[in-house]
């Protein structure tokens, strides 16, 4: 056999080379994550440790000291020595009981895991002291509040609220206000408790890693009475009454005779003894509004540079959360949602106030895109949905882009069903909810009071 070498302008990676480069670039990746993680354990154990900083009026005071020391020893004078040891004794005794009284300390935050746009929330601190003999006095607490989705370019905040003082062996609480104004996920924490105690002279702080996440629910509108114009009402059919006979039956209103087909549950016995024939129960007849509903969050490129999304998208969003809210979350009715934006998100089944509130968490993240794709995919996850009620609403920041988005997808059944629905597209930007919905703009992401 004839080996293969440079010079004959045919290369082969032998499995063994490839392996042992595999297997060292798996041994250099655990490696690199091993360090990672033993200076973020280091990191945090040095930011959990009782830090002292000398404040304004500390420095000063030290500038003074020094000015009465150096006095003391050019001009020999021994009061000055003295007092010069004095004031050092102030720092020291300033150093010591600020450390001493952040020490010991355990602290924890109590934060509801959703809220609404606009909504006051309270946030619950409670330090315990652990410590036998020594208290805690003028306690501060900070929290940082970074919002991490749908966007980290959002300014971060901060909260602060003042515990005057924790008796050994007691805990006591703190509560400050947050009111969000933008949705999304936001994270609180880390926490840093400090204290100016006894002179102000210094300020001794200590970082607890503790962190709570909030979901922010985009701000809710108003619909007016001309959105049941969009939706297809739903007449329950005889079969369907009989098979839903129960709690959902409807409201009863009179009594009539007994047809084929009737529920035998619906015959009243009472009546039917006194006239001597069956009588059952007549039920109003249910309506019930459904439809399909896809939310295109399209944006152009400049716009994903922004700081914030467009008042278009905010505005199409919250459109769909009071929507999912007012129809189904306070009615009977039913919804089948896609999300095309940053993360397609489907839900086929919108019929209760869990899958609401699964909803409208997904809606708190949901982020525009220039992706061309994210619609026609949307729109083949709800093939299902719009086969069964072919009533398609698109609610989108751009104009009617549903025939070029048939044209690029294959030839398959969802193009076939997408070919015979009904559709209602809504543009946000041109003011096409303005008959269906009211809603009004806010531009700050949060706001504390203590």
């Amino acid at each position: 056999m004839k080996p293969i070498g440079r010079g004959d302008g045919v290369g082969i990676e032998h499995p063994t080379e490839s392996a042992t480069a595999g297997q060292t670039q798996t041994y250099s990746q655990t490696l690199w994550r091993r360090w990672l993680d033993r200076y973020r354990r280091r990191s945090d154990r040095l930011n959990q440790q009782v830090r002292f900083r000398l404040s304004r009026e500390g420095f000063h005071f030290l500038m003074i000291l020094l000015f009465i020391l150096v006095g003391a020893v050019l001009r020999d004078i021994s009061l000055l020595v003295v007092l010069a040891g004095v004031m050092f004794a102030l720092l020291l005794i300033q150093w010591r009981i600020g450390t001493r009284s952040v020490s010991h300390l355990e602290l924890k935050r109590e934060v509801p895991s959703t809220t609404v746009c606009g909504l006051l929330v309270d946030v619950r601190i409670t330090v315990a002291n652990r410590r036998r003999w020594l208290g805690s006095w003028l306690l501060t607490v900070e929290d940082h509040i970074e919002q991490t989705a749908p966007s980290k370019r959002v300014e971060n905040q901060r909260a602060l609220t003042v515990i005057d003082d924790v008796a050994p062996g007691r805990q006591r609480q703190g509560v400050y206000q947050l009111q969000f104004h933008q949705r999304g996920h936001y994270r609180i924490g880390p926490t840093t408790l400090s204290t100016r105690y006894p002179l102000n002279l210094g300020r001794s702080m200590r970082q607890f890693l503790n962190r709570n996440y909030i979901i922010v629910h985009p701000k809710l509108g108003t619909l007016t009475n001309r959105c049941h114009e969009l939706f297809r009402i739903e007449r329950q059919g005889l079969s369907r009454a009989i098979a839903r006979a129960g709690v959902n039956e409807g409201e009863f209103f009179g009594l009539r005779q007994w047809h084929n087909g009737d529920s035998q549950r619906w015959i009243h016995w009472r009546t039917t003894a006194r006239l001597g024939e069956l009588s059952v129960r007549q039920f109003e007849q249910q309506q019930r509004m459904q439809a399909v509903v896809v939310l295109d969050l399209h944006a152009r490129p400049d716009d994903l540079w922004s700081l914030n999304e467009p008042a278009a998208v905010e505005k199409a969003i919250s459109f769909m959360a009071t929507l999912a809210v007012e129809l189904v979350g306070r009615g009977r009715h039913k919804l089948s949602v896609a999300i095309a934006g940053r993360e397609i998100v489907e839900l086929p089944n919108v019929q209760s106030r869990i899958l609401v509130n699964d909803l409208l968490d997904h809606l708190a993240s949901a982020a525009s895109t220039a992706q061309k794709d994210a619609l026609p995919i949307a729109l083949e996850r709800l093939q299902a949905s719009l086969v069964r009620n072919p009533l398609l609403i698109v609610v989108s920041t751009r104009s009617n882009a549903l025939p070029q988005t048939i044209k690029v997808m294959p030839d398959t059944l969802g193009r076939r069903v997408l070919e015979r629905v009904s559709l209602r597209w809504l543009n946000v930007a041109a003011d096409d909810l303005e008959p269906y919905f009211q809603w009004s703009e806010t531009k700050s992401s949060a706001s504390v009071d203590s």
